[in-house]
């Protein structure tokens, strides 16, 4: 089982390294095409290999305060000083917080929208997949329709709904907070209030999606034979969704895994809308005015965070899905 866990640790790696080199080979041709260079060029692979060098730096460097650099040039009677931005001062200006800071804001959105995903999710599936009726009515009709309009839509009608008409929740993370900061009352509930908005869009839009998966994993499971003989048995509704609970959760593991890219796109559109400076901001500050501007080590930086999440995120299903599944513990 160990050995299984780790061939899975390393395969998520190989393709951790692999989607980084890709992404570094994309962003260095895009520059390259941006100042009128060849992109062979730049997809030579020495100079490949110095750019991501330089980029991986530039990811390293975003966490050290350090000063601006001061340059003088002195011509004559005339004196000149430049500034040389840090790369940590360069994503604080750009972004609007510091680069923890930012890692955290998107750990905070993620962790929380899938942990309320999760929970709901799995609880709705199970009713409508076993108990059907009115909840799988509902969930036959919301599941497709979510799964087939993105997230920055529903974002749009939350914000139509929440604030330009109700004025329940903040807007702009980022004006809450400073608004709040200038009043001298900034808590954890108050960075909680500001991101209430992204949490609860990417929570509404991936519950019916999650919901569907666990449904038509209980309607399958439910024809197995132990289930028609607890059935025949008395035993109770409660006890027999437990029951099918366990039996369907490694396959639900399996699919919250590979489905995280897309929670992943979700935060992206959602921080945006909502001025949150998270990675997903960060992202696209990097390729903002694509055609006019690209800033290829943010963009590589927030791509590098986003991959790592993935890759933990993938590790750690995967590696509970070898643990629960009996099938994979009596193969082993």
């Amino acid at each position: 089982m160990t050995t299984r866990i780790i061939g899975v640790i390393l395969r998520e790696l190989a393709i951790f390294i692999t989607v980084v080199m890709i992404l570094s080979a994309l962003i260095a041709s895009s520059e390259a095409t941006l100042r009128g260079e060849s992109i062979g060029s730049a997809l030579h692979p020495a100079n490949l290999v110095n750019k991501t060098k330089e980029y991986f730096q530039f990811s390293a460097d975003v966490f050290k305060n350090e000063d601006e650099k001061v340059v003088t040039i002195t011509r004559g009677n005339s004196t000149l000083i430049y500034y040389i931005p840090t790369p940590h001062s360069i994503f604080t200006s750009t972004v609007g917080t510091t680069p923890g800071t930012s890692i955290l804001l998107t750990l905070a959105i993620l962790s929380v929208s899938l942990l309320l995903i999760l929970i709901f999710g799995a609880l709705w599936g199970l009713r409508a997949g076993y108990r059907e009726g009115i909840s799988d009515r509902i969930l036959r009709i919301l599941g497709p329709s979510f799964s087939a309009i993105p997230g920055w839509f529903w974002a749009v009608a939350l914000l139509w709904i929440l604030w330009w008409k109700l004025s329940v929740l903040p807007l702009s993370y980022l004006d809450y907070i400073h608004r709040a900061s200038v009043e001298g009352r900034v808590t954890i509930f108050t960075h909680l209030k500001g991101l209430a908005l992204p949490i609860l869009t990417l929570t509404l839009v991936n519950i019916p999606v999650y919901a569907m998966t666990v449904r038509n994993l209980i309607i399958r499971a439910r024809e197995e034979d132990y289930v028609i003989t607890d059935v025949l048995k008395g035993l109770p509704d409660g006890r027999i969704e437990r029951k099918l609970l366990r039996v369907v959760l490694p396959s639900f593991l399996t699919f919250t895994s590979y489905s995280f890219l897309n929670l992943l796109m979700n935060d992206m559109a959602v921080e945006v809308l909502f001025n949150v400076p998270g990675i997903g901001r960060t992202f696209m500050m990097g390729v903002r005015g694509l055609i006019f501007s690209l800033n290829g080590s943010m963009l590589f930086f927030a791509s590098l965070v986003m991959s790592t999440l993935y890759f933990v995120n993938a590790s750690i299903l995967e590696g509970l899905y070898l643990k629960l599944d009996p099938r994979v513990r009596r193969d082993a």
